[in-house]
C-alpha cells in the first residue's frame, strides 16, 4: 500500500493524448460514501505500474482526507500494452472463471465479470489480491480505435501499519462497486464528464448486451 500511494502523489505529466476529465468531486458522488468524504486527485507523472505492467500514458488516483484506506486509479496504457503480454492468459481465465461458476458452488463473492459493447469490444472485470491483507477489483478494457486500453481499479488495504492512534475505526464507505460506476468513467473518457447521478450511467456511455 505504500508504494501505491507513493506514485500517487507525484507531480502531473503534461502533454496527454486524452486528457482525464474526472474530478474528486465526480468520483465522490459516484461512489455514493455512506458519510461526508473529500476525495483528493492526483496526477502521477510515471511510466510504470509494477504489478500492472504496460506503456502507461497516464495514471490518475483518488484517495481520501478522511482516509478510506482504499485507493480508485484511473490508467490509461497505449492500446494493447496492458499486462504485457500475459492479457489474453487473464481474459481466458476471467472467461474460464465465469463459465465453470455456472455448474459448481462458489464459497466466496467475486466481481468477475464480461460485458460485451454493443460494437463487440469487451470489458473485464477481475478480483485483485495484493498480499498483506490488501487486495481490491479491477476492470479493464481496449477503447474504440484500439489506441489505448483504459484500467480503472479500486485497491483496498487495512491499518495494520499504522500506529493505533492513526487508525480509522469506521471509515467512509462506498455504497456503490467498481462495477457500479465503471460505464460512467469510461464514458467520462470518451465523451467528457457527465452531470448523471451517483448509480446511474450518463446516456452517451454504451449500454452493454443482456
Amino acid at each position: 500500500m505504500k508504494r501505491i500511494f507513493t506514485i500517487l502523489v507525484l507531480t502531473a505529466s503534461s502533454c496527454l493524448a486524452i486528457d482525464n476529465p474526472i474530478s474528486a468531486e465526480n468520483m465522490a458522488s459516484w461512489l455514493a460514501y455512506n458519510k461526508p468524504v473529500t476525495l483528493e486527485r492526483h496526477d502521477a507523472a510515471t511510466n510504470e505500474l509494477s504489478f500492472l505492467p504496460g506503456k502507461l500514458v497516464w495514471l490518475t488516483g483518488y484517495m481520501s482526507k478522511e482516509r478510506t484506506i482504499s485507493v480508485y486509479y484511473l490508467a490509461l496504457y497505449e492500446g494493447g500494452t496492458f499486462l504485457a503480454g500475459r492479457r489474453a492468459e487473464t481474459e481466458k481465465r476471467i472467461e474460464e472463471w465465469i463459465a465453470n461458476s455456472e455448474s459448481v458452488s462458489l464459497r466466496r463473492p467475486s466481481i468477475k465479470a464480461i460485458r460485451t459493447r454493443n460494437d463487440g469490444r469487451k470489458v473485464f472485470f477481475d478480483d485483485m489480491f495484493l498480499g498483506q491483507g490488501g487486495g481490491g477489483e479491477i476492470a479493464f478494457t481496449t477503447l474504440p480505435g484500439q489506441q489505448y486500453d483504459l484500467v480503472v481499479a479500486h485497491i483496498a488495504g487495512d491499518d495494520y501499519e499504522l500506529p493505533e492512534e492513526q487508525r480509522t475505526n469506521d471509515p467512509p464507505f462506498p455504497q456503490n462497486t467498481l462495477s457500479d460506476i465503471y460505464d460512467m468513467i469510461e464514458g467520462a473518457i470518451l465523451n467528457g464528464p457527465s452531470p448523471s447521478v451517483a448509480g446511474k450511467s450518463p446516456q452517451s456511455v454504451p449500454s452493454p448486451e443482456p
